[in-house]
């Protein structure tokens, strides 16, 4: 077939001719009309080779900083660390790219691009499958998940030596949405729309469009989001089967949520307009039309003409190719689509043919609209318009990674296992992916002497630092000593409980025995900072929570004389108390469970065999995630909410078979509740949104 013989605009439509009869040296019109428009992704490859007119991506060395910067920024981009642009500057986006780079091989941020090997990512640390389903950004049949990696936690700003002020960063305002936006990034791809042409013989539209570029005028293309409904299936049936007196609130949280603050109809296909807004942390604009926060002018400069029309966006077809690598690009209309970093955040991109700003517009619209399979072409949204397309849609998930779990106890091997099906269910309900980690390891297996020998030095002078007078006495402090079995050295044995004694006064005495240590328990929350750090190191690096299930004191020395001159002093049941009576031996407790600065979840031993691994468990690893307790910061739950994981037992008004004491059947089954799951996703939720269910 014939290419078209010029470049579409409206002095080239005329009455209907055939083009058989038009001679190459005559001066007669022929009707040139589009069949349709096909979305296509591109890759960051083909940008780069179109953008540098290079013939691969292998790397240009360092000799051209701009050349250079410009393949690291594809490269990123290829392998999901999000640069955004290829500006070819070290700018902001890039610098945080790097650093996240680096931080999922080694765990160690650097945003020093010398440093690293971005080639090396395709086998050690490329995020190769954060575009889950590929065919989804070119068909609106299929979607996708789109996994951006977020192993970020809450870090303390204070020094380990110095007490921290007030209650914590985790504990902050929405510390989370403060903390997010240093760290990551929106996800970014680039599309591109090809023109299909009426075939000569094709005058109703039934055939296929013909491809020929040279014919593809300076034609516009309008690209719009769609908004389609929130995922609630994402909460499972270990959560919604349970007798309905128990079950989670969550899912009528989030309905009420997305009720409250969407800008459509949330039961529509396209237009439900429910992602995170503007106020509460996301992108999405007051006004629907809106597509400035999704397109950038400029971002694809090298490639495409675009500007911003009122609310819309539109690029222009590449008609003169700017260098041979460009040629493959002619005839099509690109754009880069931005979306965010909040997860349940989905989207449905759409490329539409525009005659805008051309001479004639709407005499070429009717001319259109005159073929039967374009009749409904130029519509409000027409989902089946033949001169528009969309990708599938497209739903922001988070993956969290567990390093590791750490038995920084000897007896672990007791302990239950954790729950691991019931803990990823939980933060599914969030859009998350837990990716779990290998078997436990005992933490004498990953240390050497000299490493436990600095991990006491510094427990000493942490110690020391915090609290004054502390081991004062040399023999003491010379005494100090690693402990396979606890967490915390001590220089001296410890004793059981006695038969006699409750286990309040029994904490009381071995956490705080008079004349001994000055008082211990003021200086704990600062301890338990130091073995996630120093376990790390252990291991070599890497990113991702640590659980390490723990004894806060050593084994009791049933083989030294009590009364010898360290022994801990014993205690008695006060007259009246009320306190329940523990009948059985309790080995050195007393230390809490906690999640602890820098993504570490410390699990006591007693908590994990009550809560049976799962609730514990997930309850630490939310503190690592800014979240918190109900009685601590009642603004960042649903207040109706009894089942929260991060609601202690003992404020729970579920009664004796609530989730916090064993886990039988027919209880409850934890769940972070709706305001505890938006805040996982990345929404602001202090403000904005119900205070509760109802």
């Amino acid at each position: 077939m014939k290419p078209y013989p010029r470049a579409i605009d409206a002095d080239s439509f005329a009455t209907v001719i055939s083009e058989s009869t038009v001679e190459p040296a005559t001066s007669r019109k022929i009707n040139v009309l589009y069949h349709s428009v096909k979305m296509q992704p591109m890759t960051w490859l083909d940008v780069y080779k179109a953008t540098t007119d290079r013939p691969d991506g292998s790397s240009p060395g360092l000799g051209n900083a701009k050349l250079y910067f410009q393949w690291l920024q594809h490269r990123l981009n290829e392998i999901g660390f999000l640069a955004g642009p290829l500006t070819g500057a070290k700018d902001d986006q890039t610098k945080r790219a790097i650093s996240r780079y680096s931080y999922a091989l080694s765990g160690v941020e650097t945003d020093d691009e010398t440093l690293i090997d971005a080639d090396a990512g395709a086998s050690n640390g490329a995020k190769l499958d954060f575009i889950e389903t590929a065919a989804a950004l070119g068909d609106k049949t299929k979607s996708s998940r789109i996994i951006l990696d977020h192993n970020y936690c809450v870090v303390e700003p204070t020094a380990v030596d110095v007490a921290p002020k007030g209650r914590g960063e985790c504990n902050s305002e929405d510390g989370h949405a403060v903390m997010e936006p240093k760290k990551l990034d929106r996800f970014c791809h680039p599309f591109k729309a090809t023109l299909l042409l009426l075939s000569k013989d094709d005058r109703a539209g039934n055939g296929k469009g013909v491809e020929a570029p040279k014919a593809i005028g300076p034609v516009n293309v309008e690209w719009r989001v769609f908004d389609p409904p929130e995922d609630l299936s994402v909460i499972g049936a270990p959560f919604t089967s349970v007798p309905a007196a128990v079950q989670t609130k969550s899912p009528k949280y989030l309905d009420d949520t997305r009720v409250a603050t969407a800008g459509g109809d949330v039961k529509s296909a396209l237009k439900a307009f429910d992602n995170c807004p503007v106020a509460q942390g996301g992108i999405r604009p007051t006004d629907a039309a809106d597509m400035t926060p999704y397109f950038r002018v400029g971002a694809l400069t090298d490639l495409y003409a675009d500007q911003i029309k009122g609310t819309a966006y539109l690029s222009t077809a590449l008609v003169e190719p700017k260098n041979p690598s460009q040629e493959g690009l002619r005839g099509t209309a690109g754009a880069l689509f931005w979306g965010s970093y909040i997860a349940g955040d989905n989207w449905m991109v759409r490329a539409k043919l525009s005659f805008e700003g051309i001479a004639g517009k709407e005499e070429l619209i009717k001319l259109h609209k005159a073929v039967p399979k374009l009749a409904k072409s130029f519509g409000d949204d027409e989902p089946t318009d033949p001169l528009s397309d969309r990708t599938g849609k497209l739903t922001i998930w988070r993956r969290h990674r567990v390093l590791s779990v750490v038995d920084w106890w000897s007896n672990a091997a007791a302990a239950p296992n954790i729950q691991w099906d019931i803990i990823e269910a939980g933060f599914r309900a969030a859009h998350i992916i837990m990716v779990r980690p290998g078997p436990p390891v005992p933490v004498g297996t990953i240390s050497t002497a000299g490493q436990q020998l600095a991990y006491t030095n510094e427990v000493i002078r942490v110690m020391k630092a915090i609290k004054s007078g502390f081991l004062s006495d040399p023999a003491r402090e010379a005494r100090m000593r690693w402990q396979n079995d606890a967490i915390i050295p001590y220089p001296f044995p410890i004793r059981p409980q006695n038969p006699n004694e409750d286990l309040e006064v029994y904490n009381a005495l071995t956490l705080n025995p008079p004349g001994l240590i000055n008082g211990f328990a003021g200086i704990t929350y600062q301890l338990y900072r130091l073995p996630g750090d120093f376990v790390r190191s252990w291991l070599g690096g890497g990113n991702g929570q640590l659980i390490i299930r723990f004894d806060h004191l050593p084994q009791p020395d049933l083989n030294r004389d009590l009364n010898a001159k360290d022994q801990l002093i014993h205690g008695a049941k006060p007259p009246g108390a009320v306190i329940p009576y523990f009948k059985k031996d309790i080995r050195g407790s007393g230390g809490p469970s906690i999640g602890v600065s820098g993504g570490a979840a410390l699990i006591e031993h007693q908590h994990a065999n009550q809560f049976l691994g799962s609730f514990i468990v997930a309850h630490e690893m939310g503190h690592n995630y800014y979240l918190t307790h109900p009685h601590d910061m009642e603004a960042d739950h649903d207040k109706s909410d009894q089942n929260c994981t991060m609601k202690y037992p003992s404020t729970s008004t579920l009664g004796p078979k609530g989730w916090g004491t064993k886990e039988t059947p027919g209880a409850p089954v934890p769940l972070f509740c709706g305001k505890c799951i938006l805040k996982l996703r990345g929404w602001k939720i202090r403000s904005g949104i119900p205070d509760s269910s109802g």
